[in-house]
């Protein structure tokens, strides 16, 4: 008897532990929630992996760059300063060289204001919070960079702050397959009708 009681026991044990686990597969996949700096110096970028299938916000957080470094009350001859990053999907294809090298082409996005302002601050004031978005596969390398010559990046000066978001939903879990017990057709109710008593026929009139 002691035995029966161990086993029933244990296999309750079990169900409880099944039914506190989640399913396989089952829940919320992390959002992606990171902060890259991209400076304007390197012609390599920084780079950023997809870990899920599904659409990426950059956001635009801090900082600005100038092609050339620039002293106190000096006018940058190249537009002054800019907060524009560029976006690869895929290797960065460069183009022919010419007086300042090779240039970065055909980027799949790019994110920032590529207005020129005289100072840093006002670059990065008029940048901050601009934001584009992009679908990106899974495993997917991306590569964001400063668009220059790439005979003149060492001259340049700044770093700018991008932040990159993604939401992903829950993958859809299929519910197991449950039996259904056939229900058994409901049998019609028979009901009797009332009898209808017959019509009494009338006396014969006795004769006197």
């Amino acid at each position: 008897m002691r035995s029966v009681i161990s086993i029933a026991a244990i296999l309750a044990t079990l169900s409880l532990q099944a039914l506190s686990q989640p399913a396989l597969g089952a829940g919320p996949i992390p959002a992606v929630d990171t902060l890259l700096d991209v400076h304007s110096t390197s012609m390599t970028g920084t780079t950023f992996t997809a870990p899920e299938t599904g659409t990426y916000h950059f956001t635009i957080v801090s900082g600005a760059f100038c092609y050339l470094p620039l002293g106190p009350g000096e006018t940058s001859p190249y537009g002054g300063w800019l907060t524009q990053i560029q976006i690869y999907t895929k290797t960065v294809p460069w183009g022919a060289p010419d007086q300042w090298g090779q240039h970065p082409l055909k980027p799949d996005a790019a994110v920032g204001g590529g207005q020129h302002h005289p100072t840093s601050t006002e670059a990065a004031t008029a940048g901050k919070g601009k934001t584009t978005a992009l679908t990106i596969k899974k495993g997917t390398r991306l590569t964001l960079l400063v668009s220059d010559g790439s005979n003149y990046y060492g001259d340049n000066q700044g770093t700018v702050r991008v932040r990159i978001t993604a939401d992903f939903a829950a993958p859809v879990v299929a519910p197991p397959n449950v039996p259904t017990t056939p229900t058994t057709p409901s049998q019609p109710t028979t009901t009797t009708a009332n009898p209808v008593a017959p019509t009494p026929k009338p006396l014969k009139p006795i004769n006197q």
